[in-house]
């Protein structure tokens, strides 16, 4: 029954996402830092005289590699992490020229990338 209405829904799933993958997406950043400090201590107490220094900093490092994950999702997939787990991509509000000078509406500039990276990384983080 299910499958018979199913591309009812098709058409509105494409142009924006549903509330629940907006809530699900909060909760991937927040159980990947629960996770991260989870691998973090597991290797502290497997040498701690080598790794022990992880636990003090722990923010540190985990903003580290918040940045850089962040980085590579924003730069290749045009969306966070968790935005591009769930199928979600950052679009440009305003039309701009993109590298090959058509105007593009979809991509999203350079600084709205790097203000994306700031904000994704200093609040998460």
């Amino acid at each position: 029954m299910a499958d018979f209405a199913a591309h009812l829904n098709q058409r509105q799933s494409l142009s924006r996402p549903s509330f629940f993958e907006l809530v699900a997406q909060d909760g991937v950043e927040t159980t990947m830092r629960r996770a991260f400090e989870y691998f973090l201590k597991q290797i502290a107490n497997y040498q701690p005289e080598n790794y022990g220094w992880l636990l003090h900093y722990c923010d540190e490092v985990y903003a580290l590699f918040s940045c850089l994950l962040q980085y590579h999702c924003i730069y290749q997939y045009e969306a966070s992490l968790a935005e591009n787990f769930y199928g979600m991509k950052r679009v440009s509000a305003t039309r701009h020229k993109g590298k090959s000078g058509i105007l593009s509406q979809r991509m999203i500039s350079d600084v709205q990338r790097r203000l994306s990276m700031f904000f994704l990384v200093s609040i998460i983080a």
